[in-house]
């Protein structure tokens, strides 16, 4: 193998990767826009933005048997 062809060959290899990496971190974000609560959003006070949280103490399971208690803010997993 020459210079020219190891160079065609490891672009080739950086192009599919790079698109294969796109493709998942795309497939990713769509599936935590649905599994992951939306950022709480602000009001604003004399300029200064407020938030409001309540923080409860939750049963989660993480998998079919196997729970823990652990803190919810706004009742949510994990918290806006």
């Amino acid at each position: 193998m020459n210079r020219r062809q190891f160079l065609l060959s490891s672009a080739a290899a950086a192009a599919t990767t790079l698109s294969w990496r796109k493709l998942l971190a795309a497939s990713a974000k769509k599936d935590n826009k649905k599994r992951y609560p939306k950022p709480l959003e602000p009001t604003m006070n004399k300029g200064v933005k407020e938030f409001r949280l309540a923080v409860g103490i939750h049963r989660h399971e993480v998998v079919p048997g196997v729970t823990f208690h652990t803190l919810a803010f706004n009742g949510q997993i994990p918290g806006p």
